[in-house]
């Protein structure tokens, strides 16, 4: 329980002082996700900070990716890199992933989303031999700079003695506030 107050108590510091535009928070029984997102980072790229812990299993993953953010009709996304750094059953490890989120807009105030990323091994280092996390959902925007998300997703992390191990996987609600 402390090591989860401390690392909210970072978040909560970090982002003042690196001036973050948002926070999000998504929680299910047995994972807490939080992030810290800043953008615009140039003309359109964007940086986001991540840590999910499973308290069930005592695993967790942390993450910086940087992006560059784009749109297209309905259509807005990011595509990017992510590093991260594992801990799953004693075995821990870091890489990079590759991959995107991609959000769709159905109205003013419903949008669908869709991410996925993939470390492979020849990225990956340490005890970890693979990365991978999608996710699909729904955002709903109850004020503009306020939404409610539920999302159902997996992040997997193949490690060298446990094979592939879920940090996450299932149904979360979360919440994204932009300051």
């Amino acid at each position: 329980m402390f090591k989860q107050l401390a690392l909210a108590a970072c978040f909560s510091a970090v982002s003042s002082m690196a001036g973050a535009n948002g926070l999000s928070l998504g929680v299910s029984d047995d994972v807490v996700d939080a992030s810290l997102n800043v953008a615009p980072m140039g003309d359109q790229g964007s940086m986001e900070l991540r840590w999910l812990h499973n308290d069930r299993k005592d695993r967790d993953v942390l993450s910086a990716g940087f992006f560059v953010n784009g749109n297209r009709a309905e259509f807005s996304g990011r595509l990017g890199v992510k590093g991260f750094w594992a801990e799953v059953n004693h075995d821990d490890g870091y890489g990079i992933a590759l991959g995107g989120d991609l959000s769709l807009a159905v109205n003013n105030t419903v949008s669908l989303l869709a991410s996925g990323y993939w470390g492979p091994g020849s990225l990956s280092f340490s005890d970890v031999e693979g990365y991978t996390e999608w996710a699909v959902g729904a955002n709903i925007s109850v004020f503009e700079n306020a939404s409610v998300s539920l999302t159902y997703g997996s992040i997997k992390v193949d490690t060298e003695r446990y094979d592939d191990k879920s940090v996450d996987d299932g149904l979360k609600i979360g919440l994204k506030l932009n300051y």
